[in-house]
């Protein structure tokens, strides 16, 4: 069994996600260069998963990629897949959040290891990463104002207003599916998008180190 993935294709790159991998996704220049980085990051994305015991039990293992979905952005918006229609069980929500977690854990560990006159440019990306949490919370729930004072402060307090939203979510009658300031979206999205973004900047913050 192959890896099913989704592709987004916006104007200035293209997107690869694996929605059964919650974080793993590859910014290419095309579909093809998306799939061939992805054959071979894959099986180390796995490996992190496993030694951060993050893998949920019986956790089928797959080999290879295949492309479920290719679908252009509109604009700004991101487009909405078929596997991310489907139902979320309590289960893929806190595997996707774990992963979320273990990777802002990985965000704030080598943000203590930037040099002092890279400091500045590492809270900038730490703050854009805590800013789009926020952000990605508010596709499933009205904005919520926080006080913040570090940035390391910021950075959990908008991951956890994102986690506090999923849970929210997951327990109304929220539908599978919604349309938000024209673009289509839903937990699985939500969810995927996000995830997916924490772990983008890392080898950003990781340039900024001794």
């Amino acid at each position: 069994m192959s890896w099913e993935a989704v592709i987004e294709t916006w104007s200035t790159e293209t997107l690869l996600f694996i929605p059964a991998l919650p974080g793993f996704q590859v910014n290419a220049e095309s579909p093809d260069d998306a799939v061939a980085d992805a054959v071979v990051r894959v099986d180390a994305f796995v490996q992190w998963l496993g030694d951060g015991e993050l893998l949920p039990d019986n956790f089928p293992s797959s080999e290879g990629i295949s492309v479920a979905e290719t679908l252009a952005a509109s604009g700004s918006a991101g487009p909405i897949f078929d596997l991310d229609a489907e139902p979320v069980d309590d289960d893929f929500a806190e595997f996707a959040l774990a992963v979320g977690r273990a990777a802002l854990s990985d965000l704030l560990f080598v943000y203590d290891d930037v040099t002092d006159e890279m400091r500045a440019d590492a809270e900038r990306i730490l703050r854009h990463v805590a800013e789009m949490d926020r952000w990605y919370a508010t596709r499933m729930a009205p904005a919520q104002g926080k006080p913040f004072t570090a940035i390391e402060d910021e950075l959990v307090q908008s991951a956890s207003l994102f986690e506090e939203t999923v849970d929210g979510v997951m327990e109304s009658s929220q539908p599978s599916t919604w349309i938000l300031d024209g673009e289509d979206w839903s937990i699985r999205k939500a969810l995927r998008r996000r995830t997916g973004h924490v772990r983008e900047h890392l080898p950003d913050l990781l340039s900024l180190t001794r």
